[in-house]
């Protein structure tokens, strides 16, 4: 029969293992969970500039259409 001693030491070194699995999956999860929310905010950022660059792309063709009805010079499209 096995001293007491040493089934114990076997039992804290399973407990620690086991332990430390638990840790390295919620660390894991955790990286994920962080990479996942990174990637959205990047995604919402450049959704929101390129809503910006859309809206003045429609502006410049607006002024554009108005000043080549008011057949002025300067519209680009004028210069056709």
């Amino acid at each position: 029969m096995k001293p007491l001693l040493q089934s114990q030491r076997g039992s804290a070194l399973i407990v620690s293992l086991v332990f430390a699995l638990i840790l390295m999956v919620a660390a894991g999860t955790y990286a994920s969970l962080t990479v996942n929310s990174i990637r959205l905010s990047n995604r919402s950022y450049n959704g929101g500039v390129a809503m910006n660059v859309a809206e003045t792309g429609l502006e410049e063709a607006m002024w554009n259409i108005n000043q080549l009805i008011d057949k002025n010079p300067n519209s680009f499209a004028a210069a056709d």
